[in-house]
């Protein structure tokens, strides 16, 4: 579907992908044939029930439809696309990739991305008083004394259910010579999910509900942000996504403090 400012293509509709899927089904209702493929469970992510449904109409056998289905933690994603209405391009329009012709009406502007959120290494660590899952209150003052690793995660974030379990080693290995983890994350409405997964990984550092203030303060923009902390309150390291090198920074802060 094409217009100015932009295209989109649903590309199971203009060819569809079956690779991945362990089952096929298919059945005919009046005008419409249904095909359902069915995928394998992601357990490393709590996804499961994963299916894709295409419809398509009998007297053209075009695609008109299609569904995507998975439940995560007891939430239900269905996303469903329809297409109304098909037009056949004039033979005589001929759309030109390489220059599109909206650019000739847009002004186009190449942005570089910068990232604030490194900036707060070497400052002063925002404070923050929050409650945990099971209603403790924590304040980050104190804390002062302890090396403190804040992991910003959400609970639909694949990348930071997948290196959960890395946390919660360097929690186990070094929680007893002073490292203090605290998982914070900021979007209320999956807080039940969120408590699943913390209670079906057996997860053990401190989880808090966070805010608007402590996203503004540490301008949380990407998750994971994992953010270290030294005794004095200093942020010595930021790090958008899990590396081995935080726990190298670990090791150097408990060396030197």
């Amino acid at each position: 579907m094409w217009q100015y400012g932009g295209q989109i293509i649903f590309t199971d509709l203009v060819k569809l992908d079956t690779s991945g899927a362990i089952t096929f089904e298919s059945w005919r209702v009046k005008k419409f044939i249904y095909l359902r493929m069915a995928y394998p469970d992601l357990t490393q992510y709590d996804v499961t029930k994963r299916s894709k449904t295409l419809t398509i109409d009998s007297s053209t056998l075009l695609p008109v439809a299609i569904r995507n289905h998975q439940e995560s933690l007891s939430k239900v994603r269905d996303l469903y696309y329809e297409i109304r209405e098909i037009h056949i391009n004039d033979t005589s329009f001929h759309y030109q990739f390489s220059s599109p012709g909206f650019l000739r009406e847009y002004t186009r502007r190449i942005l570089q991305p910068g990232k604030p959120v490194i900036r707060l290494k070497g400052s002063r660590a925002p404070a923050f008083t929050l409650y945990t899952f099971d209603n403790r209150k924590i304040s980050l003052s104190d804390l002062h004394g302890k090396i403190v690793l804040l992991d910003f995660w959400e609970v639909w974030g694949g990348p930071c259910m997948e290196s959960m379990p890395k946390v919660q080693k360097l929690y186990d290995t070094y929680s007893n010579k002073g490292l203090q983890v605290l998982g914070i994350t900021n979007d209320l409405k999956q807080l039940a999910p969120a408590r699943l997964a913390v209670q079906k990984r057996g997860l053990g550092f401190p989880m808090l509900i966070g805010n608007e203030r402590i996203k503004k303060d540490y301008q949380i923009n990407a998750i994971p942000l994992y953010v270290l902390i030294d005794k004095t309150g200093k942020i010595t390291s930021v790090a958008p996504g899990y590396s081995d090198e935080l726990e190298t920074a670990i090791q150097k802060l408990l060396l030197n403090n």
